[in-house]
């Protein structure tokens, strides 16, 4: 992820495999940073000779001009309310946008026993 745009790269190759379509919204990354994290990967649901289904959310993070407005001490933007979830796996893949209760800048998620994301 870098802004608000994603690709699955091959660390091997130095090559991009796919590009994902971009995350609305903005910026996603420093310096109103967003989180990102692989959801829980459910291994009963693969076929035999298919990849699992993996899919990653990205959460909050800061309009674009929001550094620079707080640098220059004018008053700060809110940070997103909106999480970009994306089946990395798909053949068609499409992003799902959900709505969190709460704007947020955050640097780390953490999923619970529960699956829910903290």
């Amino acid at each position: 992820m870098a802004n608000y745009r994603s690709i699955l790269f091959d660390p091997k190759t130095g090559k991009t495999i796919c590009k994902f379509p971009d995350l609305p919204g903005g910026v996603r990354n420093y310096p109103g940073t967003a989180a990102s994290a692989v959801l829980p990967i459910k291994l009963n649901t693969c076929k035999k000779g298919k990849n699992s289904p993996v899919e990653v959310a990205i959460c909050g993070g800061a309009p674009e001009e929001a550094y620079q407005r707080a640098e220059a001490k004018l008053p700060l933007l809110p940070a997103w309310l909106t999480c970009g979830k994306i089946k990395i796996t798909d053949t068609e893949v499409k992003r799902n946008i959900e709505t969190m209760p709460t704007p947020r800048i955050m640097a780390d998620m953490l999923i619970l026993r529960t699956e829910h994301i903290s």
